[in-house]
């Protein structure tokens, strides 16, 4: 955004025709730093023809260097947009939610509706709210630290300042630009209905802050002596109060915020990694098992090993779930990553073919991650295997006014459902039945998903039955559940 300002302002003092090139590829450029930016950069460039319009300039020329500049940047884009349409159609779906319609491509005109600017005009209002611009901004935990506005707060005198002093005294087509530019900044965070994100509206920081070294420029400008001073010393507690805010600011993010912010980056993955890490030398062969419920857990896995130097432990590292993980193949000794309270860790917890041998706690003290170890238990789990399941349930009130409660349903479940019996666990795959682990000799007790203990006798091949009655809601349930061994 800077280079796209100088670029410009320089160019139209020299004339020089690869400025006004390179600032139009500064903005194509722009394109490929955020989703935000596909809004701002094409607003820029129209701001561009207006800035270079109002400057006088007549020549066909700057205008055209200024696309061009743009366009070759735009092409690759598009090139992968034509080639790869789902992602344009994920990023509008996910970014549009269910009210208005984003796909500018297709539907323009519902994207420049009367309807649409009336639902965003709030969202937009948001962003220039003294107190989010200057006291707190609050936004989401990464985006903020929530002891400080966007700006700091001496900014509240700077930027009134800065503005006046543009519009009064230095207004040129280039400072108006500016000030557009600030004005307009909110404008792709607009589009998505979600105020304060300012992690998309980030143009407003560098056009705010040189709005605010035009309101410096005001209180240093020369005028009489008894004008002057006062000025200067309004100039000199700004800055002042400038370094003391920052100064908290500063130590907070260094101290306090990582605690508070921890949580939101997906754990402390540098304190379960780095056991892992150090328990296998370059020739060991035992292979990593990290838990496929963990968030973008393949993502951080790899990108900490190239930190660290240790891509050889991508080769040995599978990435598993609860029904795919056969513990009688894992070798003795290797190591499980699990997310702490999750259900891979909890039905680890009652395996003895594993033992947990490390947990890792977030900055805060609260857990993150469970470590386990494959034991040498050499057990057989002889129901492993997976069962088609026929439910059914009775309901029967309890009085005239109760209504009994249906079990869920979706295209696949009951009529699909399935259990699927892993390293001993009974995992329902429509819920209906929470997991619970099978006894040695076939013994099974869970409870339905209202509540209502089910429990039977796991049988290694034909068809048995698990059966379970009680009351819930004042009602009286009885379940019939039916599996037959598939494998």
């Amino acid at each position: 955004m800077l280079a796209w300002l100088i670029l410009l302002v320089d160019a139209n003092n020299s004339r020089s025709s690869w400025r006004y090139l390179a600032a139009g590829s500064v903005l194509g450029l722009g394109l490929y730093t955020y989703i935000a930016a596909l809004v701002t950069m094409p607003v820029c460039l129209l701001l561009t023809y207006v800035g270079l319009l109002a400057s006088g300039e007549r020549r066909v020329k700057p205008y055209a260097l200024v696309t061009a500049g743009f366009v070759v940047l735009v092409l690759p884009l598009a090139i992968y947009q034509i080639a790869i349409p789902e992602v344009y159609a994920g990023f509008v779906s996910r970014y549009g939610g269910t009210s208005v319609q984003l796909d500018v491509i297709h539907h323009p005109r519902e994207v420049f509706s009367a309807h649409f600017v009336t639902e965003r005009w709030p969202i937009y209002r948001s962003f220039f709210e003294r107190s989010f611009l200057f006291e707190q901004a609050v936004t989401h935990v990464m985006s903020s630290t929530y002891t400080a506005g966007v700006f700091l707060k001496a900014m509240k005198v700077l930027i009134p300042i800065g503005i006046y002093h543009i519009l009064i005294n230095r207004r040129t087509p280039f400072t108006l630009l500016l000030v557009a530019t600030f004005l307009l900044s909110p404008l792709a965070a607009s589009t998505i209905p979600e105020k304060y994100a300012i992690d998309r509206a980030l143009v407003l920081v560098p056009t705010g802050a040189l709005i605010g070294a035009f309101g410096v420029d005001w209180l240093l400008a020369p005028r009489p002596w008894l004008l002057a001073w006062p000025a200067r010393a309004v100039c000199l507690a700004l800055f002042a109060w400038m370094v003391w805010q920052f100064d908290g600011f500063y130590r907070d993010y260094l101290t306090a915020y990582p605690i508070r912010a921890a949580s939101w980056f997906d754990g402390n993955h540098p304190g379960a990694f780095d056991p892992i890490i150090r328990q296998h030398a370059p020739d060991d062969s035992r292979f990593i098992y990290l838990s496929g419920t963990l968030p973008r857990i393949k993502d951080h896995w790899k990108l900490y090993l190239f930190r660290r130097g240790r891509k050889d432990l991508l080769r040995r590292t599978i990435v598993f779930s609860q029904t795919d993980l056969h513990l009688a193949a894992v070798t003795p000794g290797s190591l499980l990553l699990t997310g702490a309270g999750d259900p891979a860790e909890r039905s680890f917890l009652t395996l003895p073919a594993v033992r947990v041998v490390d947990r890792i706690s977030e900055p805060d003290g609260s857990p993150s991650f469970t470590i386990f170890e494959r034991t040498p238990w050499s057990g057989l789990y002889l129901f492993d295997g997976i069962y088609s399941v026929t439910m059914q349930v009775r309901c029967t009130p309890g009085g005239p006014q109760d209504v009994c409660a249906s079990p869920p349903t979706t295209a696949s479940c009951p009529s699909l459902d399935t259990v699927t019996v892993s390293n001993g666990l009974a995992i329902d795959n429509c819920g209906y039945l929470i997991q619970a682990a099978i006894g040695d000799d076939g013994r099974y007790s869970s409870v339905l998903y209202n509540g209502i203990a089910v429990a039977g006798t796991f049988a290694t091949s034909g068809t048995f039955r698990l059966s379970g009655s009680g009351v819930a809601g004042g009602n009286r349930y009885d379940a019939t559940f039916m599996l037959t061994k598939r494998n």
